[in-house]
Order: C-alpha cells, then sequence, then structure tokens
C-alpha cells in the first residue's frame, strides 16, 4: 500500500490531498477543542513500522507548547524521515538523546517501564506507535467516516498481525476492534486506558511479551 504522508505539503496546512475532501465536508464537527491543528505535522506513527512491539493509540494531542517545536526546522526534518520510514538509528525520534520536546518526556514517562526492562535503543529501534486518527487536536472527535489516509494505518496495523507482533492497545479499544477487527484476540489492552504507562501493573498479559520481543529484536530500521 502506497504512503500516503509522502506527498504531504512542504508548509502548513500539513494535511493531505484527499483528507481534505473529506475534512472540508466535515469541518462543523471540528470546532473549539476539536479543531485540527493543521499548521502541526501530523504524527500517524511513530516508530519503525516493522517494529515487533506496536501500540496503538487515538490521535496527536495538542498544547501551546508544541508549536514552536514544529516550527524547528530540526524537528520538522526528523519529523518527515518518520513519515517516510527513512531508515535511522533512533527510529522513535522522540525518545532520543538530546532531543527535549513536550513529546519527548510524555514518551519517556509512558515507556520508561519497557526502557527500564531492555534499553532506550531497544525502545527507540523496537517500538512502533500508530494513532487511530493522525492530526493534532486538543480533544477528539470522531467524524463518523474514516480518513482516506486512515487506511494506511490500519494496514500497518494487518501487517504486524501478519508477522506477529506484541500489539497493545493504549486507547479506543472499541475503534480499533471496528477498523481492524483481527485485532480480537490478538492484541492486549491496558488496565487503566487513562494512564497509558506501559507497564507490568498496567499491562500484565502483555508486558512480559514485549520486553521478550524487544530483547531478541533483529529487526531492520528500514
Amino acid at each position: 500500500m502506497i504512503n500516503p504522508w509522502l506527498s504531504l505539503p512542504k508548509s502548513a496546512q500539513y494535511v493531505t490531498d484527499q483528507d481534505w475532501v473529506v475534512l472540508k465536508e466535515h469541518h462543523h464537527k471540528l470546532r473549539g477543542d476539536f479543531g485540527l491543528q493543521l499548521d502541526l505535522l501530523p504524527e500517524p506513527f511513530l516508530g519503525n513500522p516493522k517494529a515487533p512491539v506496536v501500540l496503538l493509540s487515538l490521535n496527536p494531542g495538542f498544547s501551546a507548547e508544541d508549536i514552536p517545536v514544529h516550527q524547528n526546522p530540526a524537528f520538522v526534518k526528523v519529523s518527515r524521515a518518520n513519515l517516510h520510514h527513512e531508515p535511522s538509528s533512533a527510529p522513535f525520534f522522540l525518545l532520543e538523546h538530546g532531543l527535549e520536546v513536550p513529546g519527548s518526556k510524555w514518551w519517556r514517562q509512558r515507556l520508561g517501564r519497557l526502557i527500564e526492562a531492555t534499553s532506550l535503543e531497544r525502545v527507540s529501534s523496537g517500538v512502533c506507535c500508530i494513532e487511530y486518527f493522525p492530526y493534532h487536536s486538543k480533544k477528539y472527535r470522531p467524524l463518523g467516516i474514516a480518513l482516506p489516509s486512515q487506511q494506511y494505518g490500519f494496514h500497518l496495523v494487518r501487517e504486524a498481525l501478519k508477522r506477529k507482533a506484541v500489539i497493545i492497545i493504549m486507547r479506543s479499544v472499541k475503534l480499533w476492534h471496528t477498523a481492524v477487527p483481527q485485532l480480537v484476540g490478538r492484541s492486549y489492552q491496558l488496565k487503566n486506558p487513562q494512564n497509558v504507562t506501559v507497564s507490568l501493573n498496567n499491562c500484565q498479559e502483555g508486558f512480559w511479551p514485549a520486553v521478550h520481543a524487544l530483547r531478541n529484536n533483529n529487526t531492520s530500521t528500514t
């Protein structure tokens, strides 16, 4: 399946042409806290798409602190490389040493237990997070229809199932089960989806399989 993010515009508004057609029809649903922040680069996924551990979330959030980050040329460069699946020594780039942005602190906390059980390098190369909806907003509101670009994310999940990746649904289990029915019975869930920390306490069944997959990861970063 062709990666739709390869054709993302070079400047804001950052939205694919196919998505824009749908969003214009449903713009009345996306106001206030639900408004999409199209001046920020989308984050439909983070990390190596062939990773042995795949986390499924809802959508990238938004705070005012994100604005200057997404205007930083260095951040734009690594973010676009991620969108293009370019090879990297640290595919989950928000965990990179020296990259101090709001998302970095957030992910280090959420993945801290996996890092302690393996290493920062193994988590960065062996974990991929796929968002159900790719665009930033303070709060998420369903449109009632999937965007064309979402189909690519669903495709990545189906590919992960084929290679028997450890899949942990962090948020919105029902949405993910509807989008990719094969996930039912073949994925793990968090005990408390309001606290999306991947830990033994919060994911008793999936934590150790994830650790084992990371410790034995020989997956290419390409």
